[in-house]
């Protein structure tokens, strides 16, 4: 047991931890590996894991500006915050106005809207614009039913307004809608 406390001790040592001030608080950056490049450009490599107030992102490698609260994301990148979690290929985000863009996303925008999309731009705190994808409330790999989008503006406990969609049982299309809007709360 003494062994194994030992080795977990220092694993959690070797990974390279920095904290920098931010507009909204003290950013963490964690990865196995991080260097300072320059005064603007911080890069972290290998389960790089960075936290703001009640945000956690992960990624295996990113590059922070300190200067505009900038980071970009490469490998495949999670984003959870509150009730939110977000999985994609590539992110650029703003950390200090909560905004940026995530590339083949999927996940939860809130508890209950499942969003799937090629981009989705978070323009703010609780504000989403969806582009060439899928939403729904079902949880399974297959949903009973979905809206087939090309754009939906999403607002966080308010709704989704999605223009020119099709409407999907099991992924079969059953309806054109050139506008919709979707209760995004309970």
């Amino acid at each position: 047991l003494l062994t194994l406390l030992l080795t977990t001790s220092l694993l959690a040592q070797d990974r390279a931890r920095v904290e920098l001030p931010t507009t909204r608080g003290r950013v963490t950056i964690e990865a196995d590996r991080l260097a300072k490049e320059s005064a603007e450009l911080w890069v972290a490599e290998g389960s790089v894991v960075i936290q703001l107030e009640d945000t956690t992102i992960k990624s295996s490698k990113a590059a922070y500006n300190p200067l505009t609260e900038g980071a970009i994301l490469e490998g495949r990148v999670e984003l959870i915050e509150g009730t939110q979690w977000l999985k994609g290929d590539r992110a650029e985000l703003t950390l200090k106005d909560d905004t940026g863009v995530l590339y083949d996303v999927e996940g939860f925008t809130d508890q209950d809207l499942f969003v799937k999309a090629r981009r989705l731009v978070k323009t703010g705190p609780s504000t989403y614009v969806a582009s060439d994808g899928f939403i729904t409330a079902c949880d399974e790999a297959i949903p009973k039913w979905s809206f087939k989008l090309k754009r939906a503006n999403i607002r966080l406990g308010a709704t989704a307004r999605v223009k020119h969609t099709l409407f999907r049982i099991n992924q079969v299309p059953l309806f054109y809608l050139p506008y919709v809007v979707i209760p995004t709360e309970k």
